[in-house]
């Protein structure tokens, strides 16, 4: 009997194991998924911000031959 009792012990020990370690996945994951659109969103601004110095810098050309 003792050894069934064991045996389930195990075995629920196993399923919430199991159980925590695909939460801390998703959490990963949705952390990851996170990261990346902000990193997008930072890389996206900073092109943004670029362009908009590039046509300043465009317009003070253009300014400066007139």
């Amino acid at each position: 009997m003792a050894l069934h009792q064991d045996d389930t012990t195990l075995r629920i020990q196993f399923e919430i194991t199991e159980t925590l370690v695909s939460q801390g996945m998703m959490e990963a994951t949705y952390k990851q998924a996170s990261n990346v659109t902000r990193s997008n969103t930072v890389k996206a601004d900073a092109a943004l911000k670029l362009r908009n110095a590039d046509m300043a810098v465009i317009k003070i050309s253009r300014h400066r031959a007139l």
